[in-house]
């Protein structure tokens, strides 16, 4: 009877680990068009889960749209089963959408299961190649007085609130400085490459290529410390003391989703994260991987301080 009873009780313990597994194809809704980031880290962890899990399989729907919100739009009247999830910006969903996407989107920023962020990268403030100003330093004073009008290319939602979050900290000078909108960062990088405009936000991934080629320079970068890949480049937050902002990629499920599917992804997707394999990638991409964002109430405390930090400096912004 004693044996029964340790039986039972094993299988009442263990029950949440294997009570959901998928048993057909899971839809990613990927809001940005094919080839972004978003689907290619979103690929690179699933390659992994998959090789964990050799029956399932992902079957991407990108629904490019107004930053992200057409897909979350789709996903928020997706049956809450563990078979719809999307992949969605950091900043975008937390803070741009609603701004910008106020009238358009029909969910608030935590009316989603924000999973797990797969991994984040700085922006890069870049200029061209003989532009004088090498330094943050230089960079801060120069935004505060310009001698002459600057424009500074911008695209998406992270890299608009990355450029206000910075004229907001240092009250740099709007009337002589304007941001100029792109449709992406590539085009940004091209713009700056060229000299159609003086600097630019982007993410430091969008930059690289430009850089080693030698048509554009990184002033600075904004994360909290310096990449390992980018030594030799300086951080923002060396004279302006606890600026850091990522673009960030995650993955959201329908706010009701079975509690035992949810573990299932947050179980499989942290493996996968963790894994030794998926470092190396995220390293060689310029892609930091941060342990204490890989479950829900992690990535509400990081949204919650997004929010009190980027907020301040979106107040006066207008839907252009």
């Amino acid at each position: 009877m004693k044996k029964i009873f340790v039986s039972i009780l094993i299988i009442v313990v263990t029950w949440p680990a294997w009570a959901w597994t998928p048993q057909r194809s899971i839809t990613v809704y990927i809001g940005y068009s094919a080839g972004s980031t978003n689907e290619q880290v979103f690929r690179k962890v699933t390659e992994i889960v998959t090789e964990n899990n050799p029956d399932v399989k992902f079957l991407i729907q990108t629904r490019p749209g107004a930053d992200g919100v057409i897909a979350q739009n789709h996903l928020s009247t997706q049956p809450a089963d563990g078979y719809h999830i999307s992949v969605p910006s950091v900043v975008s969903l937390f803070v741009a959408n609603d701004i910008w996407q106020k009238s358009t989107k029909t969910y608030d920023w935590d009316s989603f299961i924000n999973l797990a962020i797969m991994g984040e990268t700085p922006s890069a403030v870049i200029a061209h190649i003989d532009s004088k100003i090498n330094s943050p330093r230089d960079l801060v004073t120069y935004f505060k007085n310009p001698q002459r009008p600057v424009n500074v290319a911008i695209s998406g939602g992270t890299g608009r609130i990355a450029y206000e979050y910075f004229m907001h900290v240092i009250s740099g000078d709007r009337d002589k400085i304007q941001h100029v909108n792109y449709q992406n960062a590539g085009q940004t990088v091209l713009a700056v490459a060229s000299k159609e405009v003086d600097y630019s936000f982007v993410p430091v991934t969008a930059a690289r290529a430009a850089v080693d080629s030698g048509k554009v320079k990184i002033i600075a970068v904004t994360s909290s410390a310096r990449l390992t890949a980018l030594s030799e480049v300086s951080i923002l937050a060396d004279v302006l003391p606890g600026f850091e902002i990522y673009s960030g990629w995650f993955v959201t499920l329908p706010k009701q989703t079975d509690p035992a599917a949810v573990a299932w992804y947050q179980r499989e997707f942290s493996r996968a994260i963790r894994s030794d394999k998926y470092r190396r990638w995220a390293d060689a991409n310029l892609i930091i991987v941060n342990e204490r964002r890989l479950d829900p109430v992690s990535v509400k405390s990081y949204a919650e301080k997004i929010r009190r930090d980027l907020l301040p400096a979106t107040q006066k912004i207008r839907p252009e």
